[in-house]
């Protein structure tokens, strides 16, 4: 383990302690860690396409790109690896949270890094976010706007 982990293990420990929710901090530094843990950097992940903005007919495809995590079909992951989510028309989830499955919460649990989605007409803000392989939110985000109009 290094000097960094170690760092962040007992600086929750501490936190852990005080708070009164152990089991919810446990589980966020081990979601936390266990998508870092192989990285060698900051985990990140990136909307390829479409851009920020544009203008799509539905369906459309979104693709993403990640640095320090590899894409993983969901369920049980190895350590450095998860799966993207999109939030449609809402913010991005809190680390820890639990991301839901309906119409607003999309997920790509295959490990595909592009995804068909069909939304309806009009202005929609995308949180692409990356979850562990159980659907726990981390804190990898990024965002876009599309315009879906009529095809």
């Amino acid at each position: 383990m290094n000097t960094r982990m170690i760092i962040v293990s007992m600086a929750l420990a501490m936190v852990c302690a005080c708070s009164g929710q152990d089991a919810a901090v446990e589980r966020l530094d081990e979601v936390q860690l266990s998508v870092s843990a192989r990285a060698g950097g900051t985990p990140m992940i990136e909307v390829l396409e479409p851009l920020n903005g544009a203008s799509v007919t539905s369906p459309f495809v979104v693709r993403v790109s990640t640095e320090n995590v590899a894409l993983a079909a969901a369920g049980r992951t190895l350590d450095g690896e998860g799966h993207w989510h999109v939030m449609v028309d809402g913010e991005c989830l809190a680390p820890g949270e639990v991301i839901p499955k309906d119409d607003n919460h999309l997920h790509v649990g295959s490990g595909d890094d592009q995804a068909e989605f069909d939304l309806a007409p009009g202005r929609h803000d995308l949180c692409v976010q990356l979850g562990d392989g159980f659907h726990v939110a981390v804190a990898v985000t990024d965002k876009v706007t599309v315009e879906v109009v009529e095809g």
